[in-house]
């Protein structure tokens, strides 16, 4: 859509209020589901932590490529992607990795096979495991900031759409 097919759409106010109601929807559900997301990953380690959690080392196994910062545009031609450590640990005689989301670079050279971490896993299910660094206690222990500013702007957009469509029909009125 070019620049008049977009100025079309805003001079009606009707879409322009649907628009910003899907908006707003978006944002708010984005929201809601990341801190439900983050609440239930900060109960989990709350509980590993608190002492049902069984700590083990773990070996640096592989290093994930993260895909989402590899696009090509015209102001960045490539950037590389960002690479984060799997960790392998064993339990009850079968091997489980954990994905560290918190000590990623863009080097390759940041990472050495067989570095070890500590990692806290749930006996009773060890697919729930996390890597037990300062960084990942800091990212629990944090509120999610953009998640709830996703919130706040998903309902400012929900406040101001009527207010959209109120004020496009009293500037239709005056026209005529």
């Amino acid at each position: 859509m070019g620049f008049r097919e977009w100025r079309a759409v805003f001079r009606r106010p009707v879409l322009v209020a649907i628009l910003l109601g899907v908006g707003s929807v978006g944002l708010v559900g984005t929201g809601v589901f990341a801190i439900a997301t983050h609440t239930h990953e900060q109960a989990q380690f709350v509980e590993l932590s608190g002492g049902r959690g069984v700590e083990v080392d773990a070996t640096l196994s592989e290093v994930h490529a993260s895909s989402s910062d590899t696009t090509r545009t015209a102001r960045r031609p490539y950037q590389r992607p960002e690479l984060c450590p799997i960790y392998t640990f064993t339990a009850d005689g079968r091997a489980y990795s954990v994905l560290d989301q918190t000590d990623c670079s863009t080097r390759s050279e940041d990472f050495t096979p067989g570095d070890s971490v500590a990692v806290l896993y749930d006996p009773l299910d060890p697919t729930v495991a996390f890597v037990d660094t300062a960084e990942t206690r800091s990212r629990i222990g944090n509120a999610p900031v953009f998640s709830i500013a996703s919130i706040v702007v998903g309902v400012v957009l929900a406040l101001v759409s009527p207010f959209a469509v109120v004020r496009a029909r009293a500037r239709a009125r005056r026209r005529r």
